[in-house]
């Protein structure tokens, strides 16, 4: 008798647990198998797999299977109950159907009659093609029912981040959801991340801090630094549920609160490595990033020099280490010489009672100009606000009435509610007031000369370099002068020629004598 080979599939794990088609089509395939004087030597089987997508562990075994063994059990045959059992993408179809054919082996569907001729030919084409029209279109409309799952705020099936857990609640119809609950002891995991970042850490140093204290992942596995990076940009930490282009606020319950979430963004926007490198973000160099060679234009980036017992620290044109352009003159710097020269020209130009004052003025402005937005953004969501709340009493009176069923409109008020909240939500934060009214008296402006003295002298260089760059863009040096260029248009000059810059000077092959 002739050998041949059975293979089976279902699309979903739910079809595979409740055991809708595999014993079926078993039993098809065996019976066609048995009528047609076929000896079935192997099963073959995929339990929740789609056919689109040659990627099905059973189904390429059983190619492999074939096209190995097809001499020596003399396999003529694969038998599939129909056509969108073998696939539901022409191409793939044809394409596997071509190498076994070279083998001898013809695909047989048990449930389709298809002769061997022109016809037969013909008929399984146009069936394959049904298939894959099928399979696309089933596809966009289980994707438009998972958006409308999630517009309802439902997940879709995927794993709780750290920090949740997934219940099931019952929707308008009683049918079973999931939505997301916190857990606490991973919720707190979530907050000390933020913590640590919003105090100046970066991803690795946060993986090596949650390490150091034997803190795992929910998979029970070291951090590493880009699982970092996605939980601070994860907005269901703030309480939104996200899926594809759509996103629902306050959904579940919220880790971190929008205040926070919001600051690591920004945070992070400020961090972004496309914009700064790796280096310049957890360098120790006060002026990291803001220092840039008069003669090439590149930037004077961090260097280390070492003699017995000694460590010298430089700002030195990176043109003269990396070679990607030539610099007429390369520059380096003695660090602790060239920070203080800055310094004092940034305290005398910038941080003068004259400056500051006008600086307060400006703020001033801002805070009014930010209150009338918030003033006229809060009205429009009144508005926004009292339509909604007509549109669900409107509902409510309707059901009072008798005028519809409950039933009907369960699906309508949820969304709703959830539209009213939101709109809420953002009411409150609107209502927040972003910084308090400004008095520039004199004892107010040196008192917040003294403030800003300790936010740079600190001992801290990011958050200090982080506060300078609100005042300077750069800072240009030359072999002998600097040019700073400033933020605070109308406060302090753009930019300023600083006097000579030869103390802080140092040859390229040369030591400087003072260690740090």
């Amino acid at each position: 008798m002739k050998s041949a080979v059975i293979y089976t599939r279902v699309s979903t794990d739910r079809q595979a647990e409740k055991d809708l088609s595999l014993p079926t089509q078993l039993e098809i395939c065996r019976r066609y198998a048995s009528q047609n004087g076929y000896v079935a030597l192997k099963e073959f089987q995929d339990a929740g797999e789609s056919a689109r997508s040659s990627d099905r562990p059973a189904f390429l075994e059983m190619i492999d299977y074939c096209l190995t063994n097809y001499r020596a059990h003399e396999i003529k045959a694969i038998i599939c109950s129909d056509t969108s059992r073998f696939a539901r993408n022409r191409y793939d179809a044809l394409l596997f159907k071509k190498q076994l054919a070279k083998k001898g082996i013809r695909v047989h569907f048990a449930t389709q009659n298809l002769s061997d001729g022109p016809e037969g030919e013909l008929l399984e084409a146009f069936l394959e093609a049904t298939d894959e029209f099928y399979s696309k279109n089933l596809a966009r409309n289980i994707i438009r029912g998972m958006e409308e799952n999630a517009r309802r705020g439902y997940l879709n099936g995927s794993k709780p981040p750290l920090g949740y857990q997934i219940i099931k609640i019952p929707d308008a119809k009683g049918n079973l959801k999931g939505r997301l609950e916190v857990v606490e002891h991973e919720a707190s995991v979530i907050r000390l991340i933020f913590h640590l970042y919003l105090s100046g850490l970066g991803y690795k140093s946060i993986c090596d801090e949650l390490n150091k204290r034997g803190i795992k992942t929910k998979e029970g596995r070291r951090f590493p630094r880009n699982t970092i990076e996605s939980m601070l940009k994860n907005r269901r930490y703030e309480g939104d549920l996200v899926f594809r282009k759509i996103v629902v606020k306050n959904v579940h319950p919220p880790i971190v609160s929008r205040e926070i979430f919001e600051k690591a963004q920004a945070l992070g926007k400020e961090r972004d490595p496309k914009k700064i490198s790796g280096r310049e973000l957890s360098s120790p160099l006060l002026f990291s990033g803001l220092l840039f060679c008069g003669n090439c234009g590149e930037k004077l980036t961090y260097e280390r020099t070492f003699k017995p017992n000694k460590t010298y620290t430089y700002y030195s044109c990176s043109s003269f280490k990396s070679r990607r352009t030539e610099c007429p003159s390369p520059l380096r710097f003695d660090v602790k010489r060239i920070d203080q020269y800055l310094l004092n020209k940034i305290f005398s130009r910038i941080l003068t009672h004259k400056n500051l004052k006008n600086l307060l003025v400006q703020l001033e402005r801002l805070r009014i100009k930010l209150l009338n937005d918030s003033r006229s953004r809060l009205n429009k969501l009144h508005y926004e606000l009292n339509t909604v709340q007509r549109k669900i009493d409107n509902l409510l009176d309707a059901v009072a009435d008798g005028t519809v069923h409950k039933e009907m409109v369960k699906d309508k008020l949820e969304k709703l509610n959830i539209n009213k909240e939101a709109i809420e939500e953002d009411m409150t934060r609107g209502q927040i007031i972003p910084f308090p009214k400004l008095n520039p008296s004199d004892s107010f402006i040196e008192r917040f000369k003294d403030i800003c003295r300790e936010m740079i002298m600190d001992g801290d260089p990011i958050k200090a370099r982080t506060f300078l760059k609100k005042f300077i863009e750069k800072i240009t040096l030359t072999r002998n002068a600097c040019n700073v260029a400033y933020n605070l248009a109308g406060v302090v000059p753009t930019s300023e020629d600083c006097s000579s810059l030869k103390e802080g000077l140092v040859e390229l092959n040369g030591i400087e004598p003072s260690a740090s």
